[in-house]
């Protein structure tokens, strides 16, 4: 089973997720003033959540073959992330600089590609499963 894109995609995923949270981390302060002054610990909440998001998907990433259930819940949540950063923008958009709106707008649309990759892998591997008739699941 060819699982290497749904791989690839995963791992960066996951590694996207750790340089965020990271960023987070590091610079609160700054990530704070730029969003309209929200609470730090609302922004630590958010790291500590992606870091363990990217744990869970290198967790997942790494298993031979990968369980396509378990990655599509992945790609749901990217896609879960993608709505709620177009709502958020909606809802505080009058309170948000232009600039939290560009960082918000950015990781969403690389969050997007992660999923788009994902859903590309998972389906060659359903197409290859379906060559030998075998159910992907």
């Amino acid at each position: 089973m060819t699982d290497t894109l749904l791989k690839r995609a995963l791992l960066a995923n996951a590694s996207f997720s750790i340089l965020c949270s990271i960023g987070i981390f590091t610079f609160t302060s700054e990530l704070s003033a730029i969003f309209a002054g929200i609470a730090p610990l609302y922004l630590q909440t958010l790291g500590g959540g992606l870091f363990m998001f990217a744990v869970n998907v290198i967790w997942i990433a790494r298993k031979s073959p990968i369980v396509l259930k378990e990655a599509k819940l992945v790609t749901i949540a990217d896609w879960g992330w993608v709505a709620g950063s177009a709502v958020l923008i909606a809802m505080t958009s009058d309170a948000l600089s232009l600039l939290a709106i560009d960082m918000i707008i950015g990781i969403a649309v690389v969050v997007a590609l992660f999923a788009i990759f994902q859903a590309k892998g998972m389906k060659r591997i359903q197409n290859e499963n379906s060559d030998v008739g075998f159910s992907a699941s």
